[in-house]
């Protein structure tokens, strides 16, 4: 079980009381601080926190030493290193297999003893998208450093004769320099401001897209290392981006500025392609965090549209455990489910109801070895291995898994009469191929010569229970009324609002035993929907971010053009005084947009393919290479470029030649 993150200040006079779990009294004996998570789900963090720990009982384990699923915490000795540390747990597990030989030679084969550093396995597989997205973060950054230090060259060579009438009246180069990175400063600074006011709102957004399983997204907050990045940050930007402008400015010729400001002449050459090459480099990075955002986008269509075998739209969920202590005979058990099943499917708006464990796509899993009859593995070859589910009659149809051969588990496939097996089509194809499954006989605890056996009488369609990105094992499922499971999950079909029918099922479970919890109560939409929200979480984000670079990139380049035109008045006032169309002005400057973007275009798709590649894992159903997504790129940045200088384009355009020839 796991702790929950309190909701309010803990009440220290709990400790001492005494509280029935599972119709078992237990002392509270301590509390957890808020926010306390142990591993106690290696699959994904997918389960809900659980909010009470209770000691692990060794006795309730019937299965001797078939618990192979179990997570122990180690700290390592001072010095150890974790090649060290696998290689103790090697030599552990051989001893296991030399002293229990007729329990790890054939049934647990490839079983070993593994090792991860407790970091990773919180962490798991968001380090990469972690990764990714601090470098887009970065990537949306120099965008803006960019566009800042184009705005500043822009100043500089509209206060070109100011500053040189600075130095001609005295001022040193350092002064002016100086006097241009504190405005710089000043800049940064309040954009540093701004970004960390912004930053506030957005935190409590981004914890609201939390999915539930990314490690302590919950305890980010703007704390005094975050401000000080803030401002270090700030400050970085700052002198890296104004730096080179106030030397280029601060070693200008007083006397040509001033010539030059007194006759109106264009900025210099160096000056503008150093801008256009800011605006390749926005235009670069852009296509670099575009390219992100839409393999994560067409990878997202892909993971959505992949069937999972069943269907739980329009379902209501719950969990209920019960209790050994009181249910102590498996007919009890049985006798609870089936009247639990009834009680569902009684309710209004319910067409029908069942259960099963585990729950595809809830985090739990169940798998082991079998045994075929008329099937046996080659020497050193594994025995067959499969996923296990114990299921009610009619959940097959409840979840709208076809059924594909054969007939369901009926409600006299009950514990005296002969054990009776349904099988998915994965498994039908791998191990009687070309046959039919039906009559087949299984064996469940992996040995031939020992029961119990299951004959089978149904063939259903595959599930992905681990969701749309893996495949997954064949499976195997038992009837709920003769293999007896304390924690099933309870299905209802409603023809309603799923989520109004919530309070109706937990009414439900309270009439059946007052005494039980609801583990799990949910639509089994979100059940499934949780599966995806990685998925969501890190598109949203990449689009936000992608959106965000489109924008600034665009900002730049108008901005470009707009200064562009703006020193270029005399030259295209005189082009059309003497003869020239407004529409070769129009062409000239959307000429040099594209230009500009075609530049940042191309180096763009070059780093696009590697951050592809770096993402790799992220991505499902969809290359890096993915000719689609560079496709849609190309199409974006250039309706972008030609939106950006349609602006300065007819501008330029609609300049008076004789208001130029005069001035």
């Amino acid at each position: 079980m796991g702790c929950g993150t309190a909701a309010s200040e803990p009440d220290p006079g709990v400790v001492g009381r005494v509280i029935t779990l599972g119709a078992i009294p237990r002392v509270v004996i301590g509390i957890l601080p808020p926010g306390i998570r142990f591993p106690d789900d290696p699959i994904g963090y997918v389960k809900d926190r659980a909010d009470i720990w209770i000691p692990f009982n060794w006795q309730d384990r019937k299965d001797g030493r078939g618990n192979q699923y179990l997570v122990a915490l180690a700290r390592l000795r001072p010095g150890t290193t974790m090649v060290q540390a696998r290689s103790e747990l090697a030599t552990v597990a051989d001893g296991f297999r030399a002293q229990f030989p007729a329990r790890y030679a054939e049934p647990a084969v490839h079983w070993t003893l593994g090792a991860k550093l407790l970091g990773e396995e919180m962490v798991g597989d968001m380090r990469t998208a972690l990764g990714v997205l601090f470098g887009t973060g970065a990537c949306v950054l120099l965008i803006a450093c960019a566009n800042v230090a184009n705005l500043i060259l822009a100043r500089g060579s509209s206060r070109r004769r100011e500053l040189a009438v600075r130095s001609a009246l005295g001022a040193s180069r350092l002064r002016v320099a100086q006097q241009l990175l504190i405005e710089t400063l000043l800049l940064t600074g309040a954009g540093a401001v701004g970004g960390v006011a912004a930053a506030s709102v957005a935190m409590k957004a981004l914890i609201a897209l939390d999915p539930g399983n990314i490690p302590r997204l919950e305890t980010i907050a703007i704390d005094g290392v975050v401000l000080a990045f803030a401002v270090g940050l700030s400050l970085a930007t700052g002198i890296v981006v104004g730096l080179m402008p106030a030397v280029r400015q601060s070693n200008a010729d007083p006397r040509g500025a001033i010539d030059g400001g007194v006759r109106g002449t264009a900025s210099t050459s160096p000056r503008r392609r150093l801008r256009s090459l800011l605006v390749v480099g926005e235009v670069t990075i852009g296509v670099v965090v575009l390219t992100g955002a839409f393999l994560l986008i067409r990878s997202y269509r892909a993971v959505t549209r992949t069937p999972t075998g069943l269907d739980v739209n329009g379902t209501a969920i719950a969990q209920v455990s019960i209790p050994r202590a009181v249910y102590d005979t498996s007919e009890k058990a049985f006798a609870f489910h089936e009247s639990m099943a009834r009680r569902l499917a009684s309710l209004p708006g319910v067409s029908r109801a069942s259960a099963v464990y585990p729950l595809p796509m809830s985090g739990d899993g169940w798998s082991g070895s079998i045994g075929i009859v008329g099937l046996s593995p080659a020497p050193g070859e594994p025995k067959p291995h499969t996923e296990y589910a114990v299921a009610l009659p009619g959940y097959f149809h409840t979840v709208d898994i076809p059924l594909l051969e054969g007939r369901d588990f009926a409600p006299t496939d009950v514990a005296t009469t002969p054990g009776v097996a349904v099988v998915d089509a994965m498994f039908a194809r791998r191990h009687w191929p070309g046959q039919s499954a039906i009559g087949k006989r299984i064996s469940t605890n992996g040995e031939l010569v020992k029961g119990p056996f299951h004959t089978v009488i149904g063939v259903v369609g595959h599930v992905r229970r681990d969701g749309p990105r893996a495949e997954g094992e064949p499976q195997l499922y038992l009837a709920a009324l003769q293999k007896v499971e304390y924690s099933l999950y309870f299905v209802a079909r409603t023809t309603a609002d799923p989520q109004a029918l919530l309070p109706s099922v937990r009414a439900a479970v309270r009439q059946q035993d007052a005494t039980l919890p609801v583990a799990l109560l949910s639509t089994g939409s979100n059940v499934v929907a949780r599966f995806t929200a990685r998925e969501r979480f890190n598109v949203a984000l990449f689009t936000i971010f992608g959106a965000v670079a489109l924008i600034l990139s665009s900002i730049g380049l108008y901005g470009v053009l707009a200064f562009l035109v703006t020193e270029r008045t005399p030259e295209i006032g005189i082009r059309l005084a003497l003869g020239g169309q407004p529409r070769e002005v129009v062409g000239a400057v959307i000429a040099e947009g594209l230009a500009l973007t075609g530049g940042g275009l191309v180096l763009g798709l070059v780093a696009g393919a590697l951050l592809a590649h770096s993402m790799k894992e992220l991505l499902f159903q969809v290359e890096p290479t993915d000719s689609m997504t560079y496709a849609l790129i190309v199409v974006s940045m250039t309706a972008v470029a030609l939106l950006a200088s349609c602006g300065p384009a007819l501008r330029a355009a609609r300049i008076a030649p004789m208001e130029v020839l005069r001035s």
